[in-house]
């Protein structure tokens, strides 16, 4: 896979020390997988798995057209399904450790747009 995204690298770095940090619970016998290599190493498929949640990517397809793995589309989307276990056991210890560290007000984002149903949208029109 190439990628020249830094957004991608740093995050992969961060799954890389929490993989390697958990990886002797998960794999007593220090191999991945039986049978033939796979085509995208699975730290890159557990990258691209974090990426698509935390830039809110809906489609796994999009995904694929974004970073164009070197396997096909169904190939990453059922590597994506199969380490999704994975990425829950590497993702709550980050998920722990950001919570001590949070701050104490929550920042929200808010618009002055109303949000309503397109049913009542004539009671919130703005006569600017």
């Amino acid at each position: 896979m190439k990628l020249n995204s830094e957004t991608f690298y740093t995050l992969q770095q961060k799954i890389i020390k929490a993989f390697n940090k958990i990886k002797h619970f998960l794999l007593p016998d220090n191999t991945l997988s039986r049978g033939q290599p796979l085509s995208v190493r699975i730290i890159d498929t557990i990258t691209l798995g974090v990426f698509r949640h935390q830039y809110g990517i809906e489609i796994k397809k999009d995904l694929y057209d974004l970073f164009r793995p070197e396997c096909s589309c169904k190939t990453l989307v059922v590597n994506l399904n199969r380490f999704a276990l994975l990425v829950l056991f590497i993702i709550s210890p980050l998920v722990k450790e950001n919570r001590k560290n949070a701050d104490i007000v929550k920042y929200t984002d808010s618009t002055d747009i109303p949000v309503c149903l397109v049913k009542n949208a004539r009671h919130h029109q703005n006569h600017a």
